[in-house]
């Protein structure tokens, strides 16, 4: 760990870009080889956002426990971005900032742009509602990295939304493969999401203040120092 100390905060000591392997045992394959198929039949539907759907993946194929709260559609979400997961637990347009933009995707392209693939949303021009992954980039959910900034007005009013996926190979710091991350899902092994909703917010800075009194601490590294890990990560 030590070579990748240049990417540990000095402030927090917390490393935002390593990713950890998820567990598997003797019974891992038989209940895999189960839920994939079930998992190929529903993913359409979950693609076109079907809510019972998607709440069923989530909860029955990848065993995860969940409370999630009911959402403002009115509002403008400021989330901190982590996991492919979010896709299966709001039914809000996810927005990314992405080169001083504001993007809006689909649940398939989100969920593509989560794993490392270099993919793209529609350009928005005036951001009223929804999520908005306000770092740009997932990190490993232990912090929260600088805030992207972009052009895009938004005219919606804020609220923060606290997202914490565990076990923390859920989330998808680094470019990961579909494959082997949908297999991790379909294990036995309970996972967990955890979501806080604050309704009001006046500002970006009161929003980064939420996620610090739910222990994400902002960290100073963004989108630029992931890029240089990961291509120091492939080198060495």
């Amino acid at each position: 760990m030590e070579k990748f100390s240049n990417w540990r905060d000095k402030g927090t000591g917390i490393t935002p870009f390593i990713q950890s392997n998820p567990r598997f045992s003797l019974i891992s394959l038989p209940v895999i080889l189960v839920k994939l198929p079930i998992f190929i039949f529903l993913l359409p539907l979950a693609l076109l956002n079907i809510s019972i759907i998607k709440s069923f993946i989530l909860k029955f194929l990848f065993n995860f426990e969940s409370k999630i709260p009911r959402l403002n559609k009115d509002l403008v979400y400021i989330t901190n971005y982590s996991s492919p997961l979010l896709a299966f637990v709001v039914n809000l347009p996810i927005n990314i900032p992405i080169d001083k933009e504001i993007q809006s995707f689909s649940t398939w392209t989100y969920i593509l742009h989560s794993l490392g693939y270099e993919v793209k949303g529609k350009k928005v021009k005036e951001m009223k509602r929804g999520i908005l992954l306000i770092e740009g980039t997932p990190s490993n959910n232990k912090c929260i990295l600088k805030f992207e900034t972009f052009d895009t007005s938004i005219s919606g009013k804020l609220g923060t939304l606290i997202v914490k996926f565990q076990p923390n190979w859920v989330n998808t710091p680094v470019p990961t493969n579909p494959f082997s991350y949908l297999i991790g899902l379909m294990n036995f092994e309970k996972k967990f999401c955890n979501i806080k909703v604050v309704d009001h917010r006046e500002n970006l800075e009161r929003c980064k203040r939420d996620f610090d009194n739910s222990n994400l601490k902002l960290v100073n590294f963004g989108l630029i120092d992931k890029k240089e890990f990961w291509k120091y990560k492939l080198e060495n």
